[in-house]
């Protein structure tokens, strides 16, 4: 899915004008990043949001084969784990420093754990299997019984969501702030000839570059991040 917002042209970070500045470049990827990272954590929202209105009855599945609770637990899997991926390491992009984004990272921590600790390893007493055998009363074999005894606990019913909000809010007003604060220290180092640039391009020829970019026209979108 492309989000559109063509006001203006796409900024020619390319042209050798703005490609030799080494400051500006360095800005304009953090610019990037932070703008990815804030659409990833609205979309996290729109997870817990989604999650809500279908328990609530809000929304209504229109299959009656799909329970409802599963698609809650899946939402509220999806959005940890792309909350989670904003701090984790990433080849080609900014990350975010627990540190900087809360006063307190209590409450994310145990979040970031939910992730790291239940979703991608086992390391908690969540989800457990306990092996029955039953016995032949006549020929006294014994056969094992390895599958119906398993007990599955799901995440959606069972963290604090209302808590997960604070710190969904806190990274949305510290991306906000961040990207704010970078438009206005771009615009302020921009030299003379910079300028002159960007007052006399034509917008249609810098859509060329963004049209290339959609998601139908790309090679492969799923490859290697690029750094440059």
């Amino acid at each position: 899915m492309t989000t559109y917002d063509l006001i203006g042209a796409p900024f020619p970070k390319g042209e050798s004008l703005f490609a030799s500045d080494v400051n500006l470049q360095k800005k304009l990827m953090r610019l990037e990043s932070f703008i990815e990272m804030h659409h990833d954590i609205q979309q996290v929202a729109d997870y817990l949001e989604t999650a809500s209105k279908i328990t609530e009855g809000i929304i209504h599945l229109e299959r009656g084969d799909v329970l409802s609770f599963h698609v809650s637990d899946a939402l509220a899997v999806a959005a940890i784990v792309l909350y989670a991926k904003l701090f984790n390491s990433s080849k080609g992009r900014t990350v975010l420093n627990k540190n900087h984004v809360f006063p307190d990272p209590v409450l994310h921590d145990s979040f970031i754990d939910v992730r790291d600790k239940f979703l991608a390893h086992q390391e908690w007493n969540a989800n457990k299997h306990q092996i029955f055998f039953s016995q032949d009363s006549k020929s006294l074999q014994i056969r094992m019984n390895p599958y119906g005894q398993t007990t599955r606990i799901p995440i959606w019913p069972n963290l604090n969501w209302d808590g997960f909000n604070v710190c969904i809010d806190q990274v949305k007003y510290f991306l906000k702030t961040r990207i704010e604060e970078l438009c206005n220290s771009i615009v302020e180092s921009l030299n003379p000839d910079q300028l002159a640039f960007l007052n006399g391009a034509s917008k249609n020829a810098l859509l060329q570059d963004h049209w290339a970019e959609q998601p139908h026209l790309r090679k492969d979108p799923f490859s290697s991040r690029s750094k440059s």
